[in-house]
């Protein structure tokens, strides 16, 4: 199974069904219906499972409008400022892979 680190105050947005969409840096190995384990980066005892519904992969510059709302950012001038906090040499011709998930967790048969 694949795991996210999140930030923890991202983390506890996950965990409400708050925050179900991240963007990361390169092009990442990810495929709808997926099974995800996010992973509480201060607390690695700490995680959710759940499903990944959506995989984006293109630049940062091409990303649409409404990944970059749903994952908080309000421009690409601010989204680029605070993903320079994770990624130093990140900037708007940056590959990224935007995933999102399902707010439930996976189903089990």
């Amino acid at each position: 199974m694949k795991e996210l680190l999140l930030a923890s105050d991202l983390y506890d947005k996950a965990t409400t069904g708050e925050k179900n969409i991240t963007i990361r840096t390169g092009l990442r190995d990810f495929t709808p219906g997926d099974p995800i384990k996010l992973v509480d980066a201060e607390d690695d005892n700490q995680f959710i499972v759940r499903t990944v519904l959506d995989v984006l992969q293109t630049t940062a510059a091409r990303l649409p409008e409404e990944y970059q709302r749903a994952d908080g950012f309000t421009s690409k001038v601010e989204m680029v400022q605070l993903m320079r906090n994770y990624y130093p040499d990140f900037d708007l011709g940056s590959l990224i892979t935007v995933i999102g998930w399902s707010v439930l967790p996976p189903l089990e048969f």
